[in-house]
């Protein structure tokens, strides 16, 4: 089966409890497929700012996964994300865990064209949604309805606290949300992604980086930062 087709795939073969299942249908953008006797699965979604676990999060379930009953585990990276190059879930902590890694520029794209790997996973875990293209509403509904269960990352929001179009549209469609913050500078609960260095025009919004680049800040360090309010000491 070739994962190009120069339209939706009308049938594929998909995994479903350890068999393989056959299925016809037309894999379209805003349109559904099922198939009998393939139990649905769940999307779980968990989003926060930069550093605030949502990697541990997706390897948490990755390992609980494993100890499960056999099934075939699969991450998907967006493209636009170069900054993690292991085959596997890797946290800031550079803490990695190993699994069959599938890079694609757009999920829903992927789906469409019945990519065979994607096809054969029954736990599909999603790294860095907000980069997978403007459908993956329709993309991770769409694999749970194939038997499959989707964990899904994300940013809430742009270092502007601009909500991505992915992010926005996934929330309709999850069966749980998991919203998790990491630790301001001050000590506060850091809820809004910094950014420290390189284009802050928004000229630029995709620049991947850690540390270097970004840092998780409370709602008044966000807004200092941002020069929106005055400095302590200051005024």
């Amino acid at each position: 089966m070739s994962s190009q087709c120069a339209a939706p795939c009308r049938s594929f073969h998909i995994r479903h409890k350890g068999r393989d299942v056959a299925v016809r249908g037309a894999l379209e953008r805003g349109k559904y497929v099922t198939c009998a006797g393939v139990e649905p699965g769940v999307v779980r979604v968990c989003m926060g700012p930069m550093f605030s676990g949502k990697s541990s999060w997706l390897g948490q379930h990755a390992t609980r996964a494993r100890h499960g009953p056999a099934r075939a585990s699969l991450l998907v990276m967006p493209t636009a994300n170069d900054r993690d190059l292991a085959a596997g879930i890797t946290t800031h902590d550079r803490v990695v865990v190993p699994m069959d890694t599938l890079r694609v520029p757009d999920l829903a794209a992927a789906l469409q064209e019945a990519e065979p790997r994607l096809m054969l996973a029954e736990e599909v875990f999603v790294e860095e949604g907000q980069f997978l293209g403007g459908d993956l509403d329709w993309a991770a509904e769409q694999l749970a309805l194939l038997g499959k269960n989707v964990y899904v990352t994300l940013l809430t929001t742009t270092f502007q606290r601009a909500v991505w179009d992915g992010t926005r549209a996934i929330l309709a469609v999850a069966d749980e949300v998991e919203m998790l913050s990491s630790v301001c500078q001050c000590g506060r609960a850091a809820n809004f992604t910094s950014k420290l260095h390189g284009d802050r025009s928004g000229a630029r919004i995709v620049e991947t980086g850690g540390a270097d680049k970004y840092a998780a800040h409370c709602r008044v360090c966000y807004l200092r930062h941002a020069g929106a309010l005055p400095a302590a000491g200051d005024a």
